[in-house]
């Protein structure tokens, strides 16, 4: 289990929603290449429902000294 999920399991915050590659399936395998050399390391940020999550994670993973993460707060998302 990734350090962000099993932080946000053990204090029961429910906004956390996991790496950005899990949260999407491809309709075809042909563009997944596309899509990593496009989106890049960006894959791997965190989405979470709010600032409020993310600062929760960031605080908690800090004081483990877990490293370091980037999240996206769905609030803060514009259409």
């Amino acid at each position: 289990m990734r350090v962000a999920a099993k932080i946000a399991q053990e204090m029961g915050i429910d906004g956390y929603y996991g790496p950005l590659i899990e949260n999407f399936k491809l309709k075809s395998e042909a563009f997944r290449t596309a899509v990593e050399v496009a989106v890049g390391n960006a894959l791997f940020h965190v989405i979470v429902d709010t600032e409020k999550t993310a600062a929760l994670l960031i605080k908690e993973m800090e004081r483990r000294k877990q490293g370091r993460l980037t999240f996206i707060p769905l609030n803060r998302i514009q259409n």
